[in-house]
């Protein structure tokens, strides 16, 4: 997996200093300063700098998002006053945001602005690594025209430099109109979908240019969430960003970024119109991140649950019932295996932890880890299971999460062994 898999958005939480703490035990490696907001009017120079030190203060780097609406000299000294004069060295930045959506702007438009931006940018600093478009959506037929196509920008300056080192895009695979608890369970899948149909412009890209090794092209997910917009109550036992489904899709949609060989998959956002479950609110803290006592939603628990144990190589895994999901990660030290129960049953299970499917059991379930090993043991309905294994296959830690500990806003249990 990636280093930096883990991502958040910052999207400029009232008093962000007092999400600190709780954003360090979920382990995010990527924080983005970016958005809309940071197109029409982008953060100071001084203020992205206190953004800097703060995000790297949590262990996670940042990529800055430079303004696509702005002069390009903003840009300019954007990064000459981060990297340079202050010293910061930021690796990783991004130009525009959903160049597509609100100011549709034609992919030629976007080629040109690419472009120009990059070749300003490098002049400043050759080692960052830029990322673009940024799209509101995986729309093919207009990323197609970017990546390898009519204005392809995939390619070399006059300068013999990259104008990109990887493609990103956004996905809210609900809320156009009121969706069900069927189509929002099958919302990890359709973004792995987006995801195969990128990859396969890029690998052309890539084939294209020569571009091999350190020089492929990669990519990453640079928002995402269950839905743009909710309707009706949503609580946690509904389907909007409030709902422990939705930190289901946040541990599947992590996942499928890890299967694909994503850079990074960073959620849309951490605090939001005030925490306030109406319909733009899409964080993950549950009422104002000013709160002396703060309540967090499913989808920060399941990144937590993720960036505390998931590290090394990601290993899918298969279960003989389609709306469970099952996957790991494995290093020499450990095995890590997430259980993801959308149904509404409890469920027994046998998982065995190589290549053979369990003969028993009304949910089997197999991650392959290459060790001949098989646990009984049981799920809940709507529920999450984290099952931590040793070298040997030994279970040795097991945290439990379900809707009702998500209405109660109630922290996963742990077991150890």
């Amino acid at each position: 997996m990636s280093d930096r898999l883990l991502g958040l958005n910052l999207w400029y939480p009232s008093n962000f200093s007092n999400l600190l703490t709780q954003v360090r035990s979920m382990n995010p490696k990527l924080i983005r300063i970016g958005g809309r907001g940071e197109d029409v009017r982008s953060t100071s120079n001084t203020q992205t700098l206190r953004f800097v030190d703060q995000i790297r203060s949590v262990g996670a780097e940042p990529i800055i998002q430079v303004s696509r609406l702005e002069p390009i000299q903003m840009a300019i000294e954007k990064i000459r006053f981060i990297n340079v004069t202050s010293g910061r060295k930021v690796r990783y930045w991004s130009i525009g945001n959903e160049p597509d959506h609100t100011d549709y702007a034609s992919p030629q438009v976007v080629a040109e602005y690419v472009k120009n931006f990059s070749m300003a940018l490098r002049d400043v600093d050759p080692s960052i690594k830029i990322y673009a478009p940024n799209t509101a959506s995986m729309d093919v037929a207009y990323m197609s025209q970017l990546i390898g196509g009519e204005f392809d920008i995939t390619g070399k300056d006059a300068k013999g430099r990259y104008y990109i080192d990887g493609v990103t895009f956004h996905s809210y695979p609900n809320g156009s109109s009121e969706y069900s608890r069927a189509t929002a369970v099958g919302s990890a899948a359709r973004v792995g979908n987006q995801m195969t149909r990128l990859i396969g412009l890029i690998s052309a890209a890539n084939t294209k240019h020569g571009r091999t090794g350190v020089n492929a092209i990669t990519w990453g997910l640079g928002e995402y969430n269950i839905t743009f917009a909710n309707y009706g109550a949503n609580t946690p036992a509904d389907q909007g960003a409030n709902s422990f489904l939705n930190g289901q899709f946040h541990a599947d949609v992590i996942a499928r970024a890890a299967a694909n060989g994503a850079d990074f998959a960073a959620s849309w956002s951490m605090s939001e119109s005030g925490g306030d479950r109406t319909r733009y609110d899409l964080g993950f803290v549950d009422g104002p991140s000013s709160a002396v006592v703060k309540r967090f939603r499913s989808s920060f628990y399941h990144m937590q649950m993720f960036g505390q144990n998931f590290s090394g190589n990601f290993v899918d895994g298969s279960t003989n019932n389609a709306t469970v999901r099952i996957f790991g990660s494995v290093t020499k030290d450990q095995a890590a295996v997430m259980v993801l129960n959308m149904t509404k049953t409890d469920l027994d299970f046998a998982l065995r932890l190589d290549d053979t499917m369990p003969s028993n059991g009304t949910l089997r379930a197999k991650v392959n880890f290459s060790l001949p090993v098989e646990l009984s043991s049981s799920i809940k309905a709507e529920a999450t299971a984290l099952l931590v294994f040793n070298s040997t296959g030994k279970l040795i830690k097991r945290v439990d999460y379900d809707v009702g500990m998500a209405s109660a806003y109630a922290a996963p249990v742990t077991t150890t062994y």
